[in-house]
C-alpha cells in the first residue's frame, strides 16, 4: 500500500505562506465571485450612464425599437425581482449558518459566530414554574401536580442542580399554605389525585 502524498509549503519566507493562505480563503469563500458579478454591474451602470461623454452612441441599429416608458418599466420590474431573490438568498444562507453553526464545529464556519444567551438554570426554573405556582398554589390538584413534578426533576437532574428545584418546592409550600390550601392533602401526585 503506498502511502498519499502530502504538499507542504517549503519554509521559505512567510509571504509564501500569507499567499497560500489568500488562495485557500478565496477559494474556499462564497462571497467572491458575486463580488465580482456585482463590481461588473456597477462598472456597466457607470458606463450605461456616462454613454455619451464615452462616445457611445445613443441609438444602435442592432435589435428592436423600444420605448423608453417600457423600458424603465421592464428595468423597474427587473430590479425589484432582483432585490426580492437577494433577500431569499440572503435568508437562506443565514439560516443554514446559524444551523450549521450549532451543529459543525468551529473550524467549519470559520468567520461566522452566532452568540445566542442561555437561560442560567433558576431562569429556566422561573420560566417552567413561578407562572404556574402564583396561579395555581391555591389549588389542592395544582400544587400536588407540581410537587410531583419537583420529584421527578430531582430525580433526573444532577445534584449541583437540586437546590434550586428544593427551593421551588419550598416556595410552593410556603404560597400554598398561604393561600389556606391543607398541608397534610399534599401529596405529590402526576394526576393530581391524591
Amino acid at each position: 500500500m503506498t502511502q498519499p502524498r502530502v504538499r507542504a509549503l517549503a519554509a521559505r519566507t512567510t509571504s509564501g505562506y500569507r499567499r497560500a493562505w489568500a488562495r485557500e480563503r478565496l477559494r474556499d469563500s462564497f462571497w467572491p465571485i458575486p463580488g465580482l458579478l456585482l463590481a461588473a454591474g456597477v462598472a456597466l451602470a457607470a458606463v450605461t450612464a456616462n454613454a455619451r461623454a464615452l462616445g457611445i452612441p445613443a441609438g444602435l441599429r442592432a435589435g428592436p425599437r423600444v420605448d423608453p416608458g417600457e423600458t424603465s418599466t421592464v428595468l423597474g420590474i427587473t430590479a425589484s425581482a432582483t432585490l426580492t431573490f437577494l433577500g431569499v438568498v440572503f435568508t437562506l444562507t443565514l439560516v443554514a449558518l446559524q444551523l450549521a453553526s450549532s451543529q459543525l464545529s468551529p473550524r467549519v464556519v470559520r468567520q461566522v459566530r452566532f452568540i445566542e444567551p442561555v437561560l442560567a438554570w433558576a431562569d429556566i426554573l422561573d420560566l417552567a414554574f413561578s407562572e404556574i405556582t402564583a396561579f395555581g398554589a391555591g389549588s389542592v390538584q395544582v400544587s400536588r401536580r407540581l410537587l410531583a413534578a419537583y420529584d421527578a426533576l430531582e430525580a433526573a437532574v444532577p445534584a449541583a442542580r437540586r437546590p434550586g428545584v428544593a427551593a421551588r418546592r419550598a416556595g410552593l409550600l410556603q404560597e400554598s399554605a398561604d393561600q389556606g390550601v391543607s398541608q397534610a392533602g399534599l401529596v405529590p401526585d402526576a394526576l393530581g389525585l391524591g
